[in-house]
């Protein structure tokens, strides 16, 4: 009993309310708990880029930076990218020097099924998922150095 009124008033003082009873802070415990673990769980994986036109042009990209080697940040015409591949790509940091496009794509990659990068090396580092950034979302990326 002295636990759970412990806990009571702990929760009482990070919730800033006086409601939280000694009986309930196992109840309110949980739930903030739960509350806790879902804030804190990553977004679900976003379905590919639609329409076409907002899609990534392999021809158009003007910088490339690796993001170790699970993740690139892309400049590509006026969009900023992020992508993101399945697996490691054998430390190779440089631009691909191919791609493996989805077919009716017109040769745009947008993180659909079966898109890959092909590395100079001659590794295939399949896709993902991809995702257009703003300049904002582009900088914030390159800051973190999230890969």
């Amino acid at each position: 009993m002295v636990r759970t009124a412990l806990i009571a008033t702990v929760l009482t003082g990070l919730l800033g309310t006086s409601t939280v009873q000694a009986q309930d802070a196992p109840a309110v415990a949980a739930s903030a708990a739960a509350a806790t673990n879902a804030a804190s769980a990553p977004a679900p994986p976003a379905g590919p880029i639609r329409p076409l036109q907002q899609c990534l042009n392999p021809s158009q990209i003007t910088r490339w930076q690796a993001l170790g080697t699970r993740a690139a940040a892309v400049v590509a015409g006026d969009g900023y990218f992020e992508i993101r591949f399945a697996d490691g790509c054998d430390n190779d940091r440089s631009r691909p020097a191919a791609w493996q496009m989805a077919p009716d794509n017109n040769n745009v990659l947008c993180g659909d099924s079966g898109e890959s990068a092909i590395t100079a090396r001659g590794n295939i580092c399949p896709i993902a998922s991809m995702r257009r950034l703003d300049q904002n979302g582009y900088n914030a990326l390159l800051a973190a150095g999230q890969g």
